[in-house]
């Protein structure tokens, strides 16, 4: 048997070795399991901080991904704003080449009357 002294009263308690055992094996699985338990929250923690991140850099990415999709629409809108006016340019040069040519033949015709 071994003598235990309360440190609050300071009764000696007398214990055999597998008291004593069972004592020390209970306050080992407490300070196991609070240590645990603040691992878990160390994880959950990290945990969280990593969701975090992902969040932000999946918002980044996205946004990146949409100005880079509104350049590339704006690219595609400017070239075709450019065929366009190249193309009412050329229309425009083809009607009055025709306007051009029916004033030719009129002024001839009238040309071919008159004489």
């Amino acid at each position: 048997m071994t003598g235990i002294k309360c440190p609050n009263c300071g009764t000696v308690f007398s214990l055999e070795q597998s008291d004593i055992e069972s004592v020390v094996k209970q306050v080992r699985d407490e300070e196991f399991r609070k240590e645990i338990d603040e691992r878990m929250k160390l994880v959950e923690a990290e945990k969280s901080q990593a969701l975090k991140l992902v969040e932000v850099e999946s918002a980044a990415a996205l946004k990146q991904a949409q100005v880079e999709s509104a350049a590339q629409l704006q690219k595609a809108l400017s070239e075709r704003d450019s065929q366009i006016v190249q193309l009412k340019a050329r229309l425009d040069a083809r009607d009055q080449a025709y306007i051009a040519q029916q004033q030719l033949a009129v002024t001839q015709a009238v040309a071919a009357v008159e004489k």
